[in-house]
Order: structure tokens, then C-alpha cells, then sequence
């Protein structure tokens, strides 16, 4: 059984403490946060005991065995670094950090600790990620040769301008998808070959809201992504072969029950929908991952969630892509 500190009050720890209700090998014991009656509201929600002020009795709370850190991303490092001086293996929300630097050292601090650390990209741990992941390994669909991935959702109003906008609350999704796709087709080190050329706009609190970007990795694959906070409830992925093409037909970011899929078109005409029954989102899915790699004594995730390596590359990206618009 895992026992579960919960860093952070806010929207999203409300998914991560259903999954841990619905899970029989995970239970939430304490939650942080800053506003008293909300991190009493939410123990009473969710039949939590205890609650505190303090990042510091979090941590160090010997009836804890692990750190969910579900507050805004520019304190991630900051919380991890805590996280791991006392000990606790720690599932961080995405993205990683705000800049490259605090990734670096966030990092440093959990290979020093030696402790499990994964990257709260949750939707790599569904069912229907594993499903992709297998079926890019395939001889049969060709080589990679396109990515395109656009996703859109209004939420610049109600994020923290911390967050420093769309590519650290959106575009994480499609790039992260993006470097699972290039390092399944083309090897461990081809996401790190690349040039990119990026564009955009910025909002009134100085955040990229709106971002495209163009890629072209060193053996010649291509990719175009676009990611917007301030507008539209929209997605769509699609990998091209020199075959055919793969189309989520679900979000791929979102996978909820009771039905996901994706689907193969080949150019001979051939078409193949993969499709994944179950019930469980992929927050519910992330508590299970998280189980079982602490309970075989594991530092890391398996693929196709993300390991420390990968969330570097994927943030690297990021900030890249920043610095661009």
C-alpha cells in the first residue's frame, strides 16, 4: 500500500485523489496547501486525515511514502529537491519546470537521492499509449516520415501565469508525444538531432499563448506542432510513413472510458483501428504505474511513460521552441 502526500489544493489534485480512492494499492494521507479550508474541503471529499500548511511536515512524515506534487510548475523543483533530501519517491506534474536550468537541477537532486521520480504525464501510462507503443515497433507500417500534432483549449484565464503559458501547459502533450513516436521509430538518439524554427504570440501577462513550430530531425523526418491556450477545445495527432498514416481518433492526451482508439490507414487502401476497452482514465492508470515500479524497488518509469532522460529532452524542446517565439 502506498501511502500518499498530496502537494497542492488546486483543480487537478481532485483527478489524482479519485485515482488513488479507486486504486486497492494506494491511499492519500496528508495534503498540503496553502488555503486551510481548501485542503480541509478536500480531505473531507476524499476521506483524507490529515492536512497541513507545511511543505516541510509533508515531506518529512514517516507514515508517507510518497510525494504527488500537483502545484504550479515553476515550484516543482523546488518541492522535488525536498521531496527527494528526505527521501520520498515522487510522481511531479507536468511539465517538468519553467526553464532548463531548474530541469537540470531538479535532475541532479533526484539522481544524488537515488529515489523514484516519474513526470506526471499521465496519459502515457494508459492502455492505449501501450497499444501505440507496440504498434510503432512494427516492420509492416514503414518508416517515419511526418508528425503533426495541434492541440487547443481556452484556458489562459485560469491557469497561474507562473506556468508561463500554452507550451508548458499544452504543447507538453504533443511534444511529448512526438519524442515517443521519434525514439520508438528512430532510435534512442534522434529526438536530439534536430532543428526547429518557432513562431507565435504572447498575452498581456507576457506568456506564449498561442506557439507553431516546425522540426526537422538530422535523418530527415519532419514535424509541425501547434499548441494554443486561448482559444478552442480541439486535437488531433497523425504520424505519416512512407507507407501510410496513423490518426488518433480520441484524444490522445485525454483518454477517457469507456472507448480510445487510433487508426492505420495505408496507402494501398488498407485501413486497421486499434481500439482500447477500458473503464479507468489515465490518472487511474498512472497510480497503477507508479505502484509497481516502487514496489520492484525501480528509480524510473518503462516506457511509454517518461523517464528523468526523457522529460530532459522533452523540456529542452520546450524551451527551444520559447525562445523561438
Amino acid at each position: 500500500m502506498i501511502r500518499w502526500g498530496i502537494a497542492g489544493s488546486g483543480f487537478i489534485s481532485h483527478a489524482m485523489l479519485k485515482a488513488i480512492a479507486l486504486s486497492d494499492g494506494s491511499v492519500a494521507t496528508r495534503i498540503y496547501g496553502r488555503n486551510a479550508q481548501t485542503r480541509q474541503e478536500l480531505c473531507e471529499t476524499y476521506g483524507v486525515k490529515h492536512n497541513t500548511g507545511s511543505l516541510e511536515e509533508l515531506v518529512s512524515d514517516p507514515e508517507i511514502d510518497a510525494i504527488y506534487i500537483a502545484l504550479p510548475n515553476n515550484l516543482h523543483r523546488e518541492v522535488t529537491d525536498l521531496a527527494m533530501a528526505h527521501g520520498k519517491p515522487v510522481l511531479c506534474e507536468k511539465s517538468l519546470t519553467t526553464t532548463m536550468p531548474d530541469a537540470e537541477k531538479l535532475a541532479k537532486a533526484v539522481k544524488q537521492a537515488d529515489r523514484f521520480f516519474v513526470e506526471g504525464l499521465m496519459y502515457l501510462a494508459h492502455p492505449i499509449q501501450h497499444k501505440l507503443f507496440e504498434f510503432l515497433k512494427r516492420k509492416d507500417i514503414g518508416s517515419l516520415r511526418h508528425i503533426s500534432g495541434f492541440y487547443a483549449a481556452p484556458i489562459s484565464e485560469v491557469v497561474n501565469p507562473l506556468g508561463k503559458g500554452t507550451l508548458y501547459n499544452l504543447g507538453c502533450y504533443p511534444t511529448s508525444l512526438m519524442h515517443l513516436v521519434v525514439q520508438t521509430m528512430c532510435g534512442a538518439d534522434a529526438f536530439g538531432k534536430r532543428q526547429l524554427f518557432g513562431t507565435g504570440n504572447v498575452n498581456s501577462d507576457g506568456n506564449v499563448c498561442d506557439a507553431a513550430v516546425s522540426v526537422r530531425f538530422e535523418n530527415g523526418v519532419l514535424a509541425t506542432l501547434q499548441s494554443t491556450d486561448s482559444y478552442g477545445m480541439a486535437h488531433e495527432f497523425v504520424i505519416a510513413t512512407d507507407l501510410g498514416t496513423l490518426r488518433f481518433d480520441t484524444n490522445p492526451w485525454l483518454p477517457e472510458g469507456p472507448m480510445n482508439s487510433f487508426t492505420w490507414t495505408a496507402f494501398d487502401g488498407a485501413v486497421e483501428t486499434v481500439r482500447c476497452d477500458d473503464p479507468n482514465d489515465a490518472f487511474y492508470h498512472q497510480v497503477k504505474m507508479v505502484e509497481a515500479q516502487i514496489a520492484k524497488g525501480s528509480t524510473s518509469a518503462d516506457r511509454p511513460s517518461p523517464r528523468l532522460t526523457d522529460s530532459l529532452e522533452i523540456m529542452h524542446f520546450l524551451t527551444d521552441w520559447e525562445a523561438q517565439v
